[in-house]
C-alpha cells in the first residue's frame, strides 16, 4: 500500500500536524524505503500486547492482531 492509502486507513483526512506524525510512522515501518508497505513490514512492527482491550482482558493479542491485518486485507481486495 502507498503512503496515501496508509494514511486513509489509519484515520481518513488528517490535520497537518497529525499527518506529519503519521508520515513519520509510515517511514519507520517502510524499512526498505520504497514508499510502499508490505505485509511483512507491518507484521514486523505491529504489537498488540499493550492495546487497552488486551490489557483489560476483553480480547487477546492474537485476535486483535488478526483483526488488524484483516482490515488491511479487506482494503487491498477492495482496491484491487
Amino acid at each position: 500500500m502507498s503512503y496515501d492509502e496508509f494514511m486513509h486507513q489509519v484515520r481518513g483526512q488528517l490535520s497537518g500536524p497529525r499527518a506529519d506524525v503519521v508520515k513519520k510512522a509510515f517511514d519507520v515501518i517502510d524499512e526498505n524505503a520504497n514508499g510502499l508497505l508490505d505485509i511483512d513490514e507491518l507484521k514486523g512492527r505491529f504489537d498488540a500486547s499493550r492495546h487497552p482491550s488486551v490489557l483489560n482482558g476483553d480480547t487477546t493479542e492474537l485476535l486483535l492482531t488478526n483483526e488488524f491485518f484483516e482490515t488491511f486485507e479487506a482494503h487491498h481486495k477492495m482496491v484491487n
